[in-house]
Parts: C-alpha cells; sequence; structure tokens
C-alpha cells in the first residue's frame, strides 16, 4: 500500500479501536466573555495503535468554546453545532460525542498498521487531529464562529482549515450569503472577489490567476465562511477549495462601505455597514 492511499483512508478516519493505553484529559470551566456566557470543553487522547505499545501513536484533541446550555435557542444551536463539527454528533452529552468520535475513527485494520509501523517508530505521531473553535465577533444581533482543524495522517503534508458561521440571534438560525446579500448581488461580488485575488497574486487579469495558483477562475463565488470585523467582512477558503495547496488558505475582505449596495436591509449586518 502507498503513503498515498493509506492517507486517502485515514482523511475519513484516524484511530482509537485502541484505547487501552491511552490518557485522557477532560475539562469545563467558564470562561468570561462579552455577550453569551461560555465554557471550554476539552478533549485531549493519546495513545499506540491496538493499544501496543510497539505501534506508532495517535493523537486526538480538541478545544471548543461555547455558549452555555439554556442561554436561548440560538446559544443552544451554536453550542451543539460546534459540538457535531467537531465530533459528528449533534449532542449536548459531550461523553457520548467523545465515544461517537473514537468509534468513527477506530477503522484500521492491523495491515495497515503494520504499514504504518514500517514508515513511523513507537514514539513518533503518525496520525493526529486537533479541532478548536470560539468566537470571533459578537453584538446584539449576530454571534461568529470559527472552527479550525490541523490533521496529519502521515503524508505528503498536513492539512488545515478554518470555517466561519454567523449566526442571527434574533432569530435564532445560522446565516447563509443569500440570507445576508441580495439576490442579484453575486456576480457583482464574484467580479469584486476576483479582482482583489489579482492584487493579492500580483497579476494583471483574471485569467492570468490559474498560473497564480487558482484552480478554475470559473469556480471562484462567494462562498458561506464569512467572518465580521468591525469595519469589513471577509470570504475564506480552504486550500484545495479555489486554489493549490501550495497557496494555503485565502481569506478575502471587504469594507462594509463597498459592501453596502448588495447587502439586504433586513439582514442584521446591513446594520454594521450603516
Amino acid at each position: 500500500m502507498t503513503k498515498n492511499a493509506l492517507k486517502n483512508i485515514l482523511l475519513t478516519g484516524i484511530v482509537a479501536a485502541l484505547c487501552g493505553c491511552s490518557a485522557e484529559k477532560k475539562s469545563e470551566s467558564a470562561v468570561e466573555i462579552p455577550g453569551y456566557d461560555v465554557s471550554v470543553l476539552s478533549f485531549d487522547t493519546t495513545g499506540h495503535f491496538f493499544a501496543d505499545t510497539n505501534n506508532p501513536q495517535f493523537k486526538f484533541s480538541y478545544k471548543l468554546s461555547v455558549p452555555n446550555e439554556g442561554i436561548s435557542s440560538c446559544a443552544d444551536s451554536i453550542r451543539m453545532a460546534i459540538i457535531a463539527e467537531a465530533t459528528g454528533v449533534r449532542t449536548n452529552d459531550i461523553e457520548a460525542a467523545k465515544k461517537a468520535k473514537l468509534t468513527e475513527l477506530a477503522v484500521l485494520s492491523e495491515e495497515e498498521v503494520v504499514a504504518y509501523r514500517e514508515m513511523f517508530g513507537s514514539d513518533e505521531i503518525p496520525c493526529d487531529l486537533e479541532c478548536e473553535a470560539g468566537k470571533v465577533f459578537e453584538n446584539e444581533d449576530v454571534y461568529n464562529t470559527e472552527f479550525s482543524s490541523y490533521s496529519y495522517m502521515g503524508g505528503a503534508h498536513p492539512y488545515s482549515f478554518v470555517n466561519y458561521q454567523i449566526w442571527d440571534k434574533v432569530m435564532a438560525k445560522k446565516l447563509s450569503y443569500g440570507d445576508i446579500f441580495v439576490d442579484e448581488s453575486e456576480s457583482t461580488l464574484t467580479g469584486m472577489i476576483l479582482d482583489s485575488l489579482c492584487k493579492m497574486m500580483k497579476v494583471s487579469a483574471h485569467d492570468h490567476l490559474v498560473d497564480a495558483g487558482i484552480l478554475d477562475v470559473k469556480d471562484v463565488s462567494p462562498n458561506n465562511s464569512m467572518r465580521i470585523y468591525t469595519d469589513s467582512l471577509s470570504f475564506n477558503y480552504r486550500p484545495y477549495e479555489i486554489a493549490a495547496y501550495a497557496v494555503g488558505p485565502i481569506e478575502v475582505r471587504f469594507s462594509f462601505s463597498d459592501l453596502k449596495p448588495l447587502i439586504k436591509e433586513e439582514s442584521p449586518i446591513y446594520k454594521l455597514a450603516e
């Protein structure tokens, strides 16, 4: 089995059939920040494949800053959405979420472990998955979350990404691009994004972006991974989403004054542009 083939298998599940020799640390403690009261949910597990100290090690951890239960329906939705993004289970039962995640990751065969053993020593960690989440912006109307994930599965390079979500606190719903921007805005905003990419990548025309690492100019468009700043909003793209891995993550940021004509007046984001 090649390294790439093994990597592809493990991207859908790292490891942990295996926690007989693992060590766990768990905590949930209050954090003082403005707006919704939050707690930090943390989970850190390390061990050897199939609890065999001759096998390479794995590591799985997350640290999530989530709104406490019972504040509001929106806070509860944010809390469970973050837990689900980290563990795959939408629940307030964090212990059940941990078990479900470890069960999902316990997919290695003995043959695959042997392949890892040939590439890594027992003191090395070829499988590493780390998740973090928290708030990047909040006011009386919206709550903007950040979720980051890092994974290394023994392949040519690690993979990491950041995803942002905007929540309408009054309506208790996650906002998509269509909830924020007017219907006819996509082509205009796509042009603005392409223009910004040309400046960032120092090319003179949209068609030349492919030479700078953009996979296909036709696939570039505004997405739902939006981050709010006090004076601006950005669209954020994962590696491989619109560009080659070597380009890395891409953030394209616009001032609210430039975006205001494209934002729906009934959207809570419109207030930020006034």
